[in-house]
């Protein structure tokens, strides 16, 4: 009976003990996911801000190339379409050299929102650099393309850029090198190529060539910096 008792006694402490262990190995798990999932949002994050340009808040070179080369990719699979397009702004270099590049940088700030407000959510904004822009256009032809750079230069019309510019910014010559008066800033507008696959190319090359010589042409003939 006694040795029956000290049996039972010890099959209750191994099953304790077994629990507590389990408990604890269960513990560790959720600890270690937990852990998991901060690196995950901490690597999210970073890769982000890597693919985002400091200055606009639209995305970058970096992400532009990735982006262009899988939608290419993935037109290419489905029998779809994709459109890009380049877009140059028309006399920056006058706000650069007579109002200077903080001006300029205000400037182009307001442009990255414009680009957000006329892209559609699947179209990727970009800026390259300086003051050219790309968008990318998932499973769209050229007149989609058109439309939306069309609403884009709207609101570059309608918007007046650079109202928040100092009062003591120096009057910045047109074209015709006539002053917009004191603290203005020529009116901006912009010169756009597009080209779409498959008609204007079947590669990311080919592609950006012929949106870049567009846009070029564009901007000769406007006379535009």
């Amino acid at each position: 009976m006694e040795l029956g008792s000290r049996l039972v006694r010890r099959s209750a402490f191994e099953r304790t003990g077994l629990g507590a262990r389990r408990a604890g190995s269960i513990e560790r798990l959720i600890n270690e996911n937990r852990i998991l999932r901060e690196k995950v949002r901490a690597l999210s994050a970073y890769r982000e801000l890597a693919y985002r340009d400091h200055l606009t808040g639209l995305y970058n070179r970096r992400l532009f190339d990735e982006r262009m080369a899988e939608e290419l990719q993935r037109a290419q699979r489905a029998g779809g379409r994709l459109a890009l397009a380049i877009i140059d702004l028309d006399n920056f270099k006058l706000v650069n050299d007579f109002a200077g590049h903080a001006v300029g940088d205000l400037l182009l700030r307001e442009v990255g929102g414009l680009l957000r407000n006329a892209q559609r959510r699947c179209d990727v904004a970009c800026r390259l650099g300086g003051d050219e822009f790309a968008l990318i256009f998932p499973d769209t032809g050229r007149r989609g393309a058109e439309r939306v750079i069309g609403r884009l230069r709207a609101e570059l019309a309608r918007k007046p850029l650079g109202i928040g510019a100092p009062a003591d910014t120096p009057p910045v010559p047109t074209d015709d090198t006539s002053p917009t008066g004191k603290g203005a800033l020529p009116a901006l507008s912009l010169s756009a190529g597009i080209s779409s696959y498959p008609s204007d190319g079947t590669s990311v090359e080919a592609l950006w060539q012929v949106a870049d010589a567009r846009m070029y042409a564009e901007k000769r003939a406007h006379h535009r910096d």
